[in-house]
């Protein structure tokens, strides 16, 4: 496996599994962040919208490319044949839901920080 997909898109698309998947989306776990007692309380339901966007987006992006580099698509061309077509263009698409998904609660946390009231010493509500 590792000599058939090596230097291909299907590495690509593991290390950004792996980074932004497993690391990066604990992030987003954070009160503060995601408003379970920051500033001004935003909705399950929009928390929720927020994360399966950038579930739906984040997948889209970055399956294809799994594919894509199974199938044979180096990294690092300008140009791609037309074979590929449809898989990169699923994979642009799903960027740019990916891209929305992280504006969003982005959008908030910036609009929270001038105009939301403020956060608890302990959000968690951990006894010490």
């Amino acid at each position: 496996m590792d000599v058939h997909v090596h230097d291909t898109y299907f590495v690509v698309a593991h290390f950004h599994y792996i980074m932004v998947g497993a690391r990066s989306w604990p992030i987003w776990a954070h009160p503060l962040l995601v408003a379970q007692d920051h500033r001004s309380n935003v909705s399950g339901v929009a928390r929720k919208a927020v994360g399966a966007v950038v579930f739906v987006g984040f997948n889209l992006t970055f399956f294809p490319q799994f594919l894509l580099g199974y199938l044979g698509m180096p990294r690092r061309y300008h140009a791609y044949p037309e074979e590929f077509q449809v898989l990169n263009v699923m994979s642009t698409a799903g960027a740019s839901i990916l891209a929305i998904g992280y504006a969003l609660p982005m959008a908030y946390l910036l609009w929270s920080l001038k105009w939301g009231k403020h956060a608890t010493a302990n959000p968690w509500g951990r006894r010490v």
